[in-house]
C-alpha cells in the first residue's frame, strides 16, 4: 500500500480511537457532572499526585491553557488543590483531594469489561483476526514511545502497575 494510504487510515484510526476514548470518559464522569477531560485529568493526577502543571501538560497530551482551565475548574469544585512551589513562583504542582481521590476510585471501580465498547469490541476484533488483543496493545505502546518518547511510556506502565495493585475489575 502506498504510504500516503497508510498515512490516511493510520490518522483515522487514531482519530476514532480518541473520540470513542472522548465519550467513554464523558460518560465515566456524567455521575459527577464532569466532562472526559475533568476525569482523565483527575485520573492522571491521581497517579501523579505533586505534578506540575507543564506535567500534566505533557501526561495528558494538552495545550498548558486548556490544563490550568481543566485545573481551576477542579480546584473550583475542590476535587485538587494548586499549590506554589517554593522559590519558583512560576511553577504551581496539583494534588488531589480526599473528595477528588473519592471520586476517581469510584470511577474506576465501576469500570467493567463486560460493558465497556473499548474492551468488548478490542477482543472481538482481535479474536476474529486470530491475534491477542495484548498484540495490539504491545504495538500501540511501542508506536507511542516511538513518536512520544521514553517517559510517556513509562508514565502508562507505571500506571498499568498501579491499577493492578488497585485490583481494578480490568
Amino acid at each position: 500500500m502506498r504510504d500516503e494510504l497508510l498515512l490516511y487510515q493510520l490518522i483515522k484510526i487514531m482519530k476514532t480511537f480518541k473520540k470513542v476514548e472522548d465519550s467513554f470518559l464523558k460518560e465515566l464522569g456524567s455521575n459527577y457532572k464532569l466532562t472526559g477531560p475533568q476525569v482523565e485529568l483527575l485520573w492522571i493526577i491521581t497517579f501523579r499526585d505533586g505534578s506540575t502543571i507543564t506535567e500534566l501538560s505533557q501526561i495528558g497530551l494538552w495545550h498548558i491553557s486548556t490544563v490550568m482551565h481543566l485545573v481551576a475548574i477542579l480546584e473550583e469544585n475542590n476535587l485538587i488543590v494548586k499549590k506554589q512551589v517554593v522559590g519558583d513562583k512560576r511553577t504551581w504542582q496539583v494534588f488531589i483531594t480526599p473528595s477528588g481521590r473519592q471520586i476517581i476510585e469510584e470511577i474506576i471501580q465501576n469500570v467493567r469489561a463486560e460493558n465497556n465498547p473499548i474492551i468488548v469490541t478490542g477482543k472481538r476484533v482481535a479474536q476474529e483476526l486470530n491475534m491477542k488483543l495484548e498484540t495490539f496493545i504491545e504495538f500501540g505502546l511501542r508506536f507511542s514511545k516511538e513518536l512520544y518518547g521514553e517517559n510517556y511510556y513509562s508514565w502508562i506502565h507505571q500506571n498499568t502497575n498501579k491499577l493492578k495493585e488497585m485490583n481494578n475489575p480490568l
